[in-house]
Order: C-alpha cells, then structure tokens, then sequence
C-alpha cells in the first residue's frame, strides 16, 4: 500500500498512530489525540500520568522511530500538531 491508496490525510495518520513498531501506550496516546482531540493534560489523567510525561510521549510517538526506519511526513506532523 503506497500514499496514494490513502487519499485522506487524516486516515493515513491513524494507521501511523497504530503502527505496531509503536509502544502500545504511545499508540493509544496518539489515537486519542487525533481521534478524540484530547488535551495532553486530558491523556495524561486517562494514563494516570502527569502531563510533563505524557507529552515526551506524544513527541517520541511523533517522530522518528528507528525500528522501523519511518517517520511521518511533514503533512502528518502537522496534521498531529493541530490536534492539539
């Protein structure tokens, strides 16, 4: 499956937020962000965490994960980072 079999940007971020090469904490972090549009401070109580910590996950989820030699594009970055 390349790009363009996913014409909807927001739907190519979801299967990046469930890719299995993510920690399952950080995979369920990213869904409800893009999903739902909850807050950091909102996961964050979800997972009992504080928000300081939930938010180094959010970002390590974000970027580059060198087990599967992929990071998201710019557009995903963004589209992410307008979730918050």
């Amino acid at each position: 499956m390349d790009d363009e079999d996913i014409p909807d940007d927001r739907l190519r971020l979801i299967f990046t937020c469930c890719h299995p090469a993510l920690p399952l904490e950080s995979r369920v972090a990213l869904t409800l962000r893009t999903l739902a549009g909850l807050t950091t401070a909102e996961i964050g109580r979800a997972f009992l965490t504080a928000e300081p910590t939930m938010a180094k996950r959010l970002v390590r989820g974000k970027t580059e994960d060198p087990q599967r030699g992929h990071s998201l594009s710019r557009a995903d970055r963004t589209s992410v980072a307008r979730a918050d």
